[in-house]
């Protein structure tokens, strides 16, 4: 299907926080200040190139982090810091927000107070054109193409938390965390609870061990 066609399919498509597949039983609390730094976990993540990407997490957000005015989930950004060089995602007032190299992603619609969400970000390199789309609870949200280039490298990277102490900090539950090296999802599909190792891992933390600081 070619993108626009499935683009005008997305329009259709309304935010239903109903998760047909199991939310996760258990999380990591995260109070205000506190998240991974992801380029010490895992390095690789710094290199990232040309390859097809999914970046996916579980999070349970409670009623300060859905009124804030924007509260920082993940970022992958080079030293330059322009959103055309970097990858990431936040809230604003409660609504997902994600760039994908410069291109916006979001939703209009809110999400729930202390209810499991799976939020899942895909990037398709192997076209003329990337493709970003933004799923939520295994629904494909937004969908548009990237056609900025590949930066030399991200100098980087965190998951949580606010680095610049402007109190844009997430609190609440954080699940599962999943970054992969393909493209897992190209239709709407159940997330599951948690993951298996395997080749296409670029990351995979469980959500009752997650190195916080």
């Amino acid at each position: 299907m070619k993108l626009t066609a499935t683009l005008s399919l997305l329009a259709g498509i309304l935010l239903s926080n109903t998760i047909s597949a199991a939310p996760p039983t258990s999380g990591t609390e995260l109070t205000a200040g506190k998240g991974v730094h992801l380029n010490e976990v895992s390095p690789t993540l710094l290199q990232l190139k040309k390859s097809d990407l999914t970046m996916e997490f579980w999070i349970r957000p409670d009623a300060a982090t859905i009124t804030r005015p924007r509260a920082l989930m993940w970022l992958l950004t080079s030293q330059s810091g322009y959103d055309v060089a970097g990858m990431g995602m936040s809230l604003i007032e409660g609504r997902v927000n994600a760039n994908i190299l410069g291109v916006k992603l979001n939703t209009t619609d809110k999400l729930d107070a202390d209810e499991w969400v799976h939020l899942c970000l895909t990037l398709q390199s192997g076209t003329l054109n990337k493709v970003a789309t933004l799923w939520i609870n295994g629904r494909p949200i937004d969908r548009k193409r990237v056609g900025q280039p590949w930066p030399d490298g991200f100098y980087y990277a965190r998951l949580m938390g606010d680095p610049w102490n402007q109190q844009r900090f997430f609190s609440g539950t954080l699940g599962g965390i999943r970054f992969s090296r393909q493209l897992r999802y190209r239709s709407q599909f159940e997330p599951a609870a948690s993951w298996q190792k395997d080749d296409d891992l670029l990351l995979l933390i469980d959500g009752a061990s997650i190195p916080l600081k």
